[in-house]
């Protein structure tokens, strides 16, 4: 065994490790918040869910004109038709910078009640997995974090394979003593079991990150689409508007979810939005925009109503919103007001290879494709909690409480192993945040010194 190579590779992935531990726990919690919504929709606010199914519904129309007597001044921007006759209908308005979600009873076209989407606990659990509730910056930190795991997986690898025929790599103990061997082998099995889990939540879960989602791999999972996108017209936008065919000139489409939720498909969300062409005297009303969609699409979507003057109506069926759960009936369609003919229709067949599997592991991430789905995230979440606490707890005994050290693992010596150097610059082009994340280890395991700090004398396998 490389003595030097191993030791490098522990403290790296230590100090990895503890940047990490608080992130995943918070991620596994507020997703499984995330995977419980209708559960906790029916705790929180089960009056406003149920209605008395009558004799016929009203039309989308009549149930607008509710919404925008009881709030005047709000703009009407979504549409959510009741899923089963005993369902409400939903709409989502914007009061100022405000979002509330408006119950109306679809038989009655009567208010049921209303709230803020941000006091939803789905909403809550969502600005948390995704931003930390900080913003740019706690989105910089999830995707450093998500990148990381993957680091810890390849590293805690290396540093579990086992270095004798007597290790086990898979067995998990069952009964854990205050021997820290025992939390040694559960946190390396764990992490082994868990580890295509682990990269499949890593990879999905950066699908919404700031820099690697939206900047590097959102728009070459978008691109193709807007090129052979059914019905799109360009000629026909740049005859209304001469820069209609730049992008910075036409809103995207993600402009048109709720708040901070993701209700686009992710495949979708940076293409742009057709133009209207000019209304006639009497446009197309909501409910006949709906009729135009059943015909288009097969199951449920929800309707999101034009922007301004030169708005359009939009059809979205998404996975990402839980509209449906099959990511192959993913549907973006946007219609002119003033004739219902389709401006774009963007779909599954339109993706290319990239977006498809984002759309797909989008859709597995949320535990949209079944009750299997469901309970596996669950399961998955819970066991990565238990992964993050073992090796908290193998840090814990380690540690010296008397001299207030951090306990680092063994020091190797300054020589860059090449091998291990391509490993970090490759990882830091893949992932950018992470390799600065990882540079601001190096610069801290420079800077602190081993008084400060701790630092084991001698280097026993991890697995041996």
């Amino acid at each position: 065994m490389n003595h030097n190579l191993y030791r490098k590779i522990w403290r790296w992935h230590f100090y990895a490790g503890l940047f990490v531990l608080p992130f995943m726990l918070i991620l596994a919690l507020s997703g499984i918040v995330m995977l419980l919504q209708p559960q906790l929709e029916q705790w929180q606010f089960d009056d406003y869910l149920t209605v008395s199914p009558s004799a016929q519904q009203l039309s989308a129309d009549d149930q607008y004109q509710a919404v925008k007597t009881a709030f005047p001044n709000a703009a009407i921007e979504q549409y959510l038709p009741a899923k089963t006759p005993h369902s409400s209908a939903r709409f989502h308005i914007r009061e100022g910078n405000s979002n509330r979600i408006v119950f109306v009873d679809p038989y009655r076209a009567s208010i049921i009640g209303s709230m803020a989407l941000a006091d939803t606990w789905y909403a809550i659990a969502d600005d948390i997995h995704g931003t930390l509730m900080a913003g740019w910056f706690g989105d910089a930190l999830l995707e450093a974090s998500a990148g990381l795991c993957i680091f810890l997986l390849i590293s805690g690898l290396y540093l579990h394979w086992p270095r004798s025929r007597k290790s086990s790599l898979w067995r998990i103990p069952l009964a854990l003593h205050h021997k820290r061997s025992r939390w040694r082998q559960l946190h390396g099995a764990l992490g082994l079991w868990l580890s295509l889990l682990l990269v499949f939540f890593a990879l999905s879960g950066l699908a919404w990150s700031g820099v690697w989602g939206q900047k590097i791999v959102q728009p070459w999972g978008s691109f193709p689409a807007e090129k052979s996108a059914q019905f799109w017209q360009p000629e026909k936008n740049s005859a209304v508007n001469p820069h209609a065919g730049h992008h910075s000139a036409m809103p995207d489409t993600a402009t048109l979810n709720s708040g901070n939720l993701n209700e686009i498909s992710w495949s979708a969300e940076q293409l742009p939005i057709p133009i209207a062409e000019p209304a006639a005297a009497h446009p197309l009303t909501a409910q006949q925009i709906i009729n135009i969609g059943k015909q288009l699409l097969p199951g449920y979507f929800r309707l999101s109503f034009p922007r301004g003057e030169q708005g359009v109506y939009t059809l979205i069926a998404s996975t990402s919103s839980g509209d449906i759960t099959d990511p192959i009936q993913d549907r973006t369609v946007h219609i002119n007001p003033a004739d219902g003919r389709v401006l774009a229709d963007i779909g599954w067949n339109n993706y290319n290879l990239l977006a498809k599997s984002m759309a797909a592991g989008i859709a597995l991430h949320k535990g949209q494709a079944g009750l299997w789905n469901l309970w596996l995230n669950i399961i998955a979440c819970l066991l990565l909690m238990l992964l993050a606490l073992a090796g908290l707890v193998l840090w814990w005994k380690r540690r010296s409480p008397s001299k207030g050290s951090l306990l680092r693992p063994p020091a190797a010596d300054k020589t860059l192993n090449p091998l291990w150097l391509l490993l970090l610059i490759s990882f830091a082009l893949l992932f950018p945040l992470s390799g600065l994340a990882l540079l601001g280890f190096a610069l801290l395991d420079f800077a602190l010194p081993d008084r400060l700090t701790g630092n084991l004398t001698t280097a026993t396998p991890l697995n041996s």
